[in-house]
């Protein structure tokens, strides 16, 4: 006959300790072994999981990036004009009220700013008055160029024949 589990090998009764000991032991080892199966048959389960996850994550992720890429930043567009000595106060008038009208026909322009040199430091090298305006962004500043209103306001300009040179710099603020 067999020795009861809580009975020695004389058939005496174990220690409480002992058998405490052996249960956690042997507890142990099956919650291992358990464990190493459930792993086992949790690996296709992981794989799924993983998958589900990067499908879901890589559009987000996509539509993150093509959100930022499609954000749009203001350009900036300064014009500068050196008027020949005799434009008269009427024509250059007739210059900024024609290039302050291309905000209400040219899609795209924020806003038109202008002024008059008012710089202590005498280094303008003769260029006198600025014209300022705020794109939307380059794509609106890139088809404001080629505008047929861009091109009749040079037109303008020609007609008038008040202007003996220009610059002009375009740039994002804070770039």
């Amino acid at each position: 006959m067999r020795n009861p589990p809580c009975a020695g090998p004389e058939g005496f009764p174990r220690a409480a300790s002992e058998l405490s000991y052996r249960a956690t032991f042997e507890n142990a080892e099956v919650r291992g072994r358990l464990a190493s199966r459930i792993k086992e048959k949790d690996k296709p389960m992981k794989r799924t999981m993983i998958a589900a996850l990067l499908a879901l994550t890589a559009p987000a992720a996509l539509l993150v990036t093509s959100f930022a890429a499609e954000k749009k930043e203001p350009v900036r567009h300064v014009v500068v004009f050196k008027y020949k000595a005799g434009a008269t106060e009427d024509q250059i008038r007739q210059v900024t009220d024609a290039f302050r009208a291309l905000k209400g026909k040219i899609p795209g322009i924020l806003a038109f700013e202008h002024g008059v040199n008012d710089s202590p430091e005498k280094k303008n090298l003769g260029f006198t008055h600025v014209y300022l305006l705020t794109f939307e962004d380059a794509k609106a500043r890139d088809a404001y160029l080629p505008h047929p209103e861009h091109k009749r306001f040079g037109e303008l300009l020609g007609r008038l024949g008040v202007l003996e040179d220009a610059f002009v710099v375009d740039f994002k603020p804070g770039k």
